[in-house]
């Protein structure tokens, strides 16, 4: 018999953190506590200081006292990587498929830059509803109810890294890919002069758009707050530990506290936005499947026009937007049918499955096993909602995975966590 370990009172201080701050946002918004500052105006501020000044803080101190001679983190690593290396082929094999029969079945007037555009933006939307869950917000105070916290941040930090360098120049790849093929005439204004500019800023500008675009996002997120905290970090932990100090010492303390103070101011703000997030109404939300045959460039501008570009602009969970209107019925229980409800199913089963295979592959046992299936059952980042309506690949799609994925998540979490007790036990 297995006995089930789980400390409900602490369980239930995380959950509850986390419903009450979004809670916190969303009256903020109804009651209009930040006029008369719009809230999508309040949301790139709060989304801002979360990015630049919170995270980079929370990283640099979980990796200054991290001890990198840890196998476990490299396996957390590596389990986090095969993930990836499962599911971008793997995606991309199913769309292929259905992209092939659309093809066949398109009648001979068919634009093909159109089907093909189709293809990258569903693969690009797909792919960011599994591959990024929100490990900080959420993730952090959420599975700090079931694990150690400095663990948890430690691993979350670790993948965090490796997402914003890697994951993140991979997906203006595609996205770029679905811009061009889309873009059947130069009738786009400004994208022309946006890849002007983009080339200039490059060291080659003799690259295809799609890796200057990937390349220009790699200099500009290695140079960020996040990832020069992540440098410091790793640097501080291996000088600090070859000196025989560390950075919780006694001496170091002010030093310890300023860090500390930043991280700890982080959680509650990053909350209160994600309740703005959920129900400002700024955003005129396109189609799921993304009609718009606009660019990444007009997007993007569109965003800085209403948002400033850090926060984009989210509207509510309007079953009107979401819906396409040749689908909208007057009956709510079709039209909740009718919902992006796929993106759930992606999030919190597909995404838990692979990464049950990758981290027994690699050799993940115990807790930190428990812990990286727990990391897949998170909702959407906001960022790949941000991304997506950069490239416009189906933004109503991720809003609904972020927004009602979050509602949803810490229940299917608790659900995921006694499986695995149950289960799994001591794997």
């Amino acid at each position: 018999m297995v006995n089930v370990h789980l400390d409900f009172i602490r369980l239930l201080s995380a959950s509850l953190s986390i419903y009450f701050c979004i809670f916190v946002g969303i009256l903020a918004h109804v009651f209009c506590v930040f006029q008369p500052i719009p809230s999508h105006v309040v949301l790139k501020t709060l989304n801002a200081y979360v990015m630049n000044i919170g995270v980079p803080a929370l990283v640099f101190l979980s990796l200054a006292d991290a001890d990198f001679s840890d196998a476990t983190m490299y396996l957390f690593i590596a389990a986090d990587t095969l993930v990836k290396l499962i599911l971008a082929p793997g995606l991309w094999a199913v769309h292929s498929f259905q992209f092939h029969r659309r093809r066949a079945a398109a009648a001979a007037d068919d634009d093909d830059n159109d089907l093909e555009g189709d293809f990258y933006t569903k693969y690009l939307a797909d792919f960011m509803v599994i591959a990024f869950p929100n490990t900080f917000v959420i993730g952090i105070p959420l599975l700090s109810g079931f694990f150690d916290h400095g663990r948890v941040v430690r691993a979350m930090s670790v993948i965090m890294a490796a997402q914003a360098l890697l994951l993140f120049p991979f997906c203006f790849v595609i996205g770029e890919m679905a811009v061009q093929a889309r873009k059947t005439s130069a009738r786009v204004v400004g994208t022309e002069g946006e890849a002007s500019s983009t080339e200039a800023k490059l060291p080659c500008s003799c690259l295809p758009r799609p890796l200057q675009t990937a390349l220009t996002a790699f200099l500009r997120i290695s140079r960020g707050p996040a990832a020069l905290a992540t440098f410091g970090g790793i640097a501080f932990s291996l000088v600090s530990r070859s000196a025989g100090f560390r950075i919780t010492d006694h001496n170091l303390k002010p030093m310890h506290g300023c860090f500390d103070a930043l991280a700890r101011s982080l959680f509650g703000v990053a909350l209160v936005s994600m309740g703005l997030f959920t129900i400002n109404t700024t955003s005129e939300g396109d189609g799921i499947d993304g009609d718009d045959k606009g660019g990444a460039t007009d997007n993007l501008v569109s965003e800085q026009d209403t948002s400033g570009g850090a926060g984009a602009s989210i509207g509510p969970m309007d079953v009107e937007s979401i819906v396409p209107p040749s689908r909208k019925s007057r009956n709510w229980y079709e039209r909740l049918c009718l919902l992006p409800w796929e993106s759930l199913l992606l999030r919190f089963a597909v995404a838990p499955a692979i990464a049950v295979i990758a981290s027994l592959v690699v050799g993940l046992r115990g807790e930190a096993f428990k812990m990286f299936v727990l990391m897949w059952t998170l909702p959407v980042a906001i960022v790949a909602f941000n991304i997506s309506v950069l490239f416009n690949a189906r933004p109503k799609l991720l809003e609904f995975g972020v927004t009602i994925g979050t509602i949803l998540s810490i229940p299917i979490c608790i659900a995921y966590y006694v499986i695995l007790e149950l289960v799994a036990g001591q794997v």
